[in-house]
């Protein structure tokens, strides 16, 4: 009679700790998934970052402007903006930009329905990133 007892609650103690083991090993394995979706995407670009310095919505657009500081005019060739979630969802804009004082300052365009169209992006998570093209 006390070996069942003993059963009865070793069991389930163990059966506890196996789950709770594989819940922890799943989460884990949920961050590398993710840190490595973020280097694959930002591994690659030079280590500039922009300033976002404006975002407004209007209808089903987001618009935003920014800089980028100490950006050479000579080796420059345009700026593009990629949104991605590191998998099959991949969206890329072309933004305008214009020089000041050693300065790139970038937007998503002057008229204010021609930007990110928001009902193009589903629910998810988004990595987002400027990129020089000439690089």
């Amino acid at each position: 009679m006390k070996q069942i007892w003993k059963w009865i609650i070793v069991v389930p103690i163990v059966v506890g700790i196996i789950v709770a083991v594989s819940i922890t090993a799943k989460q884990q394995m949920n961050k590398l998934n993710e840190q490595n979706k973020q280097e694959k995407i930002f591994g690659n670009l030079v280590g500039k970052n922009a300033e976002i310095t404006k975002f407004y919505t209007y209808g089903t657009s987001l618009n935003l402007e920014g800089r980028i500081k100490g950006v050479s005019k000579d080796n420059f060739e345009g700026i593009k903006l990629l949104l991605t979630n590191g998998e099959e969802f991949e969206k890329l804009y072309r933004l305008s930009y214009s020089f000041e004082d050693g300065d790139i300052l970038f937007g998503t365009g002057d008229e204010i329905n021609s930007a990110i169209v928001l009902d193009e992006l589903a629910i998810r998570k988004i990595f987002c990133s400027s990129k020089n093209e000439s690089q």
